[in-house]
Order: C-alpha cells, then sequence, then structure tokens
C-alpha cells in the first residue's frame, strides 16, 4: 500500500497520525486514510504528520480523493523534498481549504523538508494548545 499509517508518539508526548507515502498514490489509498482519520474512524482527531516519500507520484484521482477529504478541522505537517510534489500539496490543501463548509474551521497545515522539523512544529502547536485549554 503506497499510504502506511499507524499512530505514533512524539518526543514531546503527543500522539500524531504519521502517514508514510511512497509510489503511485490511488484513490483508494487516499480514501483509507480518509476513512481511518473520520468521525468513527481509528484516528478521528488527531494531529497528521504526513511524509511524502521522494518517489510519490499523486494521481489525478488521488488528488480528487484529498481535495474531497472534509474530515473537519486537522492539525497537518506535511514533510516533502520534491519542488513538484510540494507545489502539487499545496494546490491540494488550498482546495480543500476552498471545499470547507462555511464557518467550518479549516485547522493549520504548514509544509517542511524533514521529519524532525515537523515533529517539533507538533510538539509545539499541541504542547501550547494543552496549556490554553
Amino acid at each position: 500500500m503506497p499510504i502506511q499509517f499507524a499512530a505514533h508518539t512524539t518526543p514531546g508526548g503527543h500522539r500524531v497520525l504519521r502517514s508514510l507515502s511512497s509510489g503511485v498514490l490511488s484513490a483508494h489509498d487516499a480514501q483509507s486514510l480518509k476513512s481511518a482519520t473520520a468521525p468513527g474512524g481509528p484516528f478521528h482527531g488527531l494531529p497528521l504528520l504526513a511524509i511524502s516519500a521522494k518517489d510519490t507520484t499523486i494521481t489525478p484521482e488521488s488528488r480528487k480523493a484529498f481535495v474531497d477529504f472534509g474530515n473537519g478541522p486537522m492539525l497537518v505537517a506535511i514533510v516533502v523534498d520534491s519542488t513538484a510534489t510540494r507545489v502539487m500539496l499545496n494546490f491540494i490543501v488550498k482546495a480543500s481549504l476552498a471545499m470547507n463548509k462555511p464557518g467550518t474551521a479549516a485547522g493549520e497545515t504548514k509544509f517542511f523538508s524533514s521529519e524532525p522539523e515537523a515533529t517539533v512544529w507538533l510538539d509545539e502547536k499541541l504542547g501550547a494548545a494543552a496549556k490554553a485549554g
């Protein structure tokens, strides 16, 4: 499966969903991740640490599935080192935000070049949210 995902604990002790994408992503792959993070899914409500390997190819069908993700606000850190993939993922993120229903919080998404950078950002965001709430 081109997207592997599992619960992961960050160095700061926060539980996140870590996904690793590689190879050719299909609409089915995107749907599997969407189902796992949807209300009632095993990872609903978890922040997402999404890592895209260099060999990741995003098909038009998977792009559409990701644009229609719609599982509510999420904190998302995306690790990608390919400029072309980063541009494509940025488009998908913007398109999915445009598809949100009016009045729905969009969450926050940020791109990184390395997993350690992304993990530090998630820990900072989740630590601040825990202190505020």
